[in-house]
């Protein structure tokens, strides 16, 4: 009986090949929204590999991810500006993506939606003209202004703010604005104010139903009691 020989062998090589050090910024305004550019440390070696992918997802495993994002090698951030939706995520999750398939384990960051609105808008009529509107209009400012441009004030149809027409536009550091105008308030209720941050204008404004204040004199009377023709004299209430 003859001897085998040795066995052919090859040393097994298991390459891990992972984004880390996963980052993000919010800045959208609204509650449940999300934008900002995330980021993340690529690994050492980008052999093999075609793309980043990017998701929000319910848990640090990446569970019933939606894609955020796609990004080519070489490129590790991804600008969201889209606004998208957080309700139910908790994470940013970013694969990378080799031309058999994309990983199952991602790397992973907890996420923080941050919601930066006004609030407590207030306003005092000082014209006195039927649909007309004059006056300060003021409002509290979110704790933190950190990426806040402006604060955005408009007349609006309902306190959702749509069919807004924009009296003003006032520096996040600035919480008031003078509306002497005698702007026509014909078909606009509330007043809404919206912070804008270096991403965007918020979606969901901080309101206030207007009252308008119309203070005429009526039943105006006069009899005159001057004799010469062209000339009046007599009191007038």
């Amino acid at each position: 009986m003859g001897v085998l020989g040795a066995r052919p062998y090859l040393a097994l090589t298991d390459v891990s090949k992972s984004v880390s050090a996963v980052s993000f910024g919010d800045l959208d305004s609204d509650a449940n929204h999300v934008g900002g550019d995330v980021s993340w440390t690529p690994p050492v070696s980008d052999a093999n590999i075609k793309s980043y992918k990017t998701y929000l997802a319910t848990d640090a495993a990446g569970s019933s991810g939606a894609v955020a994002g796609s990004m080519a090698v070489g490129t590790n951030v991804y600008a969201d500006s889209s606004g998208a939706g957080s309700t139910g995520k908790s994470h940013y999750v970013a694969y990378t993506k080799f031309t058999l398939a994309e990983q199952t384990t991602p790397a992973a960051l907890a996420l923080t939606d941050v919601s930066k609105s006004a609030s407590t808008v207030s306003f005092g009529e000082l014209v006195l003209d039927a649909n007309h509107l004059g006056g300060d209009v003021s409002w509290t400012p979110p704790v933190s202004d950190a990426n806040i441009k402006t604060c955005e004030m408009y007349l609006a149809t309902d306190a959702a703010g749509p069919g807004g027409a924009l009296p003003g536009s006032m520096a996040v550091s600035s919480n008031v604005y003078a509306v002497s105008s005698d702007a026509d308030r014909m078909g606009k209720p509330p007043i809404v104010v919206y912070t804008k941050s270096t991403l965007a204008e918020q979606t969901a404004p901080a309101a206030r139903a207007l009252t308008d204040v119309s203070k005429s004199a009526s039943v105006v009377s006069f009899g005159n009691l001057d004799l010469d023709a062209n000339h009046v004299s007599g009191n007038v209430s």
